[in-house]
């Protein structure tokens, strides 16, 4: 049977850290376009970012980064979060609520990054500007 994720105390603490630590060293557009087109490595990305990650006692993996996601603008909270057993939907919004996300899942950008040194195999990505201005996503 699955653990409940409870947002305590203790979790609200951790994610707001973890906000605070990704807010300090946001991503450039630079190495967000390298990411993109594949010239950094999914698995040398986690390795840089491995103080923006942190393990949530249910299970879950949580890395928060902000990215600059236009070359003059969109500063983006991105997180990515992976489980054993896989993302459970209503789980994954109490993380992302509890990082500062204000829009829920099926609103804001989401895609998958599958990779065999992931707990479960795979992680769920979610996108959002740090303004929550989704229009800032929008192709130009």
């Amino acid at each position: 049977m699955a653990q409940a994720l409870i947002l305590g105390s203790d979790l609200i603490n951790a994610l707001k850290a973890l906000d605070a630590r990704a807010a300090m060293k946001p991503t450039d557009y630079e190495r967000v376009v390298l990411l993109a087109r594949g010239h950094i490595t999914p698995s040398t990305a986690r390795e840089l970012n491995r103080e923006m990650t942190i393990q949530v006692p249910v299970g879950y993996a949580v890395t928060l980064t902000y990215e600059q996601q236009r070359p003059h603008g969109g500063l983006c909270r991105h997180a990515s979060l992976s489980h054993p057993n896989g993302i459970n939907p209503a789980a994954a919004q109490v993380l992302l609520t509890g990082l500062g996300f204000t829009h829920t899942i099926g609103e804001i950008p989401m895609w998958v990054e599958k990779g065999p040194e992931l707990p479960g195999g795979f992680a769920a990505n979610f996108l959002e500007p740090v303004s929550g201005d989704l229009s800032e996503l929008a192709t130009r």
